[in-house]
This record gives structure tokens, sequence and C-alpha cells, in this order.
């Protein structure tokens, strides 16, 4: 098992908050390029990998902590649920995290409310990826409208909307068989 010593201060989304000198109203502003992990993915969807993502971020003192909000343009990529078809798109994402200095925390603060600087370290790995992770779609489509497949040969229906199938009931499918003979031959 490897033995965690706490955040590591060379990481991009790691912030030092000697930085604004605990002085309420101070505020720093930086843009930082977050490498792209590879498990930033669900079932369907994931975060197109590749070029960092360019972060704006901006740190906040306030009396009993700091608050660390960012704002970033995500490329997300997966498989159309409906036709199967690759698709991508951008979203924007704004997210934000307090972090308590230690003797300000609160017994009764939920844990994802809240967090607690680590020495003299911010870690806003955990926010970020959540925020990320919880930002894909669990049911990705490649228009609002698409049709999807054929449900009886799987053709994408979104070439041709009129594509079908004749279909005939079973339980007349006997009848058919006179409805053929009945028609004349070609070339009659």
């Amino acid at each position: 098992m490897r033995n965690y010593r706490g955040p590591d201060a060379d990481d991009p989304l790691v912030f030092d908050s000697l930085q604004l000198h605990r002085q309420p109203g101070a505020s720093q502003r930086l843009r930082r390029d977050i490498p792209v992990a590879s498990s930033w993915r669900n079932d369907v969807s994931r975060v197109a990998l590749g070029e960092a993502i360019p972060v704006d971020f901006l740190l906040e003192s306030a009396h009993d902590g700091i608050l660390v909000a960012a704002q970033c343009r995500v490329d997300f990529e997966a498989d159309c649920v409906r036709c199967l078809t690759p698709t991508t798109w951008q979203d924007d994402m704004s997210v934000q995290q307090f972090y308590a200095y230690p003797e300000h925390t609160n017994e009764g603060e939920a844990e994802s409310d809240v967090a607690e600087i680590q020495g003299d370290l911010l870690d806003f790995r955990d926010a970020f990826r959540d925020a990320v992770v919880l930002a894909l779609p669990l049911t990705p489509a490649c228009s609002d409208d698409c049709l999807g497949l054929c449900s009886k040969c799987g053709f994408v229906m979104a070439k041709d909307p009129q594509h079908k199938h004749d279909v005939i009931d079973p339980r007349w499918s006997e009848l058919a068989k006179f409805a053929d003979q009945d028609r004349p031959a070609q070339g009659e």
C-alpha cells in the first residue's frame, strides 16, 4: 500500500495558501493547464484525451479560509446511445471549493461543503475531478432528434428516415401467399 503524504505542491491543482498572506479580501488570479486523466470517464462518455485543459482560477481569501473558483471549457467525446455514431462536444464548467483554516473548521460542516487546508496547501484535485466526471452525460446523443437504429436490421435511421420493413403479421402470412398468386408475372 502506498503511503499518502498529502498533496503534491508541484501538481497544477494544488495551491499554496501563503500567496494570499491570510489577508481577508486578498485575491489571486491564475491560469494553469490541467492534464487530462484517463479516469475522467463514465461507462459511455469521457473527457477527450490529448491537450491539457486551460483553467482560469480565482483564489479569494476570507477571515476563515480561502475560496477557490475555477472556470474552463472541457472537450467531451462519446458514442451516441441511439445510433452509435462517435460524437464530440464542449461544455463550460465552473467549480468552487471553500478551504477552511484548521482553526476555523466546524464539526457540523458537511464534508463536501468545506475542505481543510493541509499544511499550507489547498488540494483542488478531488473537487475538480468530481465536477468533470459529474458533467459527463449518462445518455449522450449525437443530436436531440437522433432517430437511432432500425430495430429490425440495425440501419442508421439518419441516413434514410423513410427506411422501413414490410412486416406481415404472422397470423396473416398464409393469406399473403394467395395475394402473390393473383399478381401477374412480369412480362405478361
